[in-house]
């Protein structure tokens, strides 16, 4: 038996038990990337078709989020089991005796809540109809779409919301989509999508609140230069517009 083979013994693994959980992990981070790029993909194409991507229309693009789902779900599986209490034992057989150490305190696992925003996305649809039916404006939110803990709803074929949602319920990061058709009155809307949005978020009713904010973002963006960026009640705020995708405004936890 050569040293190595030795080693690998002694902590209760062979070399080719070893490749085996190698192969694992990079077949993980395979699916877990394309898993990703196709979910990438999939917004993309809910606004500007991709047919040379098998995503011509809306339902590719529908369709691209279920694949994206499955190779996320086959990245879970995938990702290599921790050891058995039989494997750990019989490792631990192999290895020298050593006198035991002083009990420590048990401390049982502490899950990580990650921040989210404070409100749901029911409570974000109501504000945000109540606010457009107060700017005499026709975008209504009948009810976010829910896969897993990703939402979206689209108001048109050029407005639109993706998200997600965290283990509260809370919305955890939002994204308002704008794309116009290159007229003033497209721009207009897509302007008054995300000034609605913002005080949708923050809860006010004041109409003459919600513009000022998005307009200095928009202001302060410039191309190449990256997003613009703001922090507004506990709400970080990002601004971006690109040739693919239009304009984007981002809502996080600050």
């Amino acid at each position: 038996m050569s040293k190595i083979t030795a080693i690998h013994c002694v902590s209760g693994q062979f070399p080719e038990q070893i490749a085996g959980v190698h192969m694992q992990d990079s077949l993980a981070g395979f699916t877990l990337l394309a898993s990703i790029v196709i979910f990438g993909m999939s917004v993309v194409a809910l606004f500007k078709p991709l047919p040379k991507l098998w995503m011509p229309d809306r339902k590719g693009a529908l369709r691209g989020f279920g694949v994206a789902a499955v190779l996320f779900v086959a990245t879970a599986v995938i990702i290599p089991q921790p050891k058995t209490e039989k494997g750990q034992a019989s490792a631990q057989a192999v290895q020298p005796t050593v006198a035991p150490a002083e009990p420590a305190a048990t401390v049982g696992p502490v899950e990580e809540q990650q921040p989210t925003l404070e409100f749901t996305p029911p409570l974000f649809a109501e504000r945000f109809n109540a606010l457009a039916k107060a700017a005499d404006k026709p975008w209504r939110i009948s009810a976010f779409s829910q896969e897993k803990t990703s939402i979206k709803y689209m108001l048109s074929d050029h407005l639109g919301f993706v998200g997600n949602v965290g283990s509260n319920g809370n919305v955890q990061g939002l994204m308002v989509l704008g794309s116009g058709d290159g007229t003033l009155s497209s721009g207009v809307d897509v302007f008054m999508v995300m000034s609605i949005a913002y005080c949708a978020a923050n809860d006010l009713i004041d109409l003459k609140r919600c513009g000022p904010p998005v307009l200095k973002l928009t202001q302060d963006f410039k191309e190449g230069e990256g997003a613009s960026k703001m922090v507004a009640n506990n709400i970080k705020w990002t601004f971006t517009r690109n040739d693919l995708m239009g304009s984007i405004l981002t809502l996080d936890p600050a």
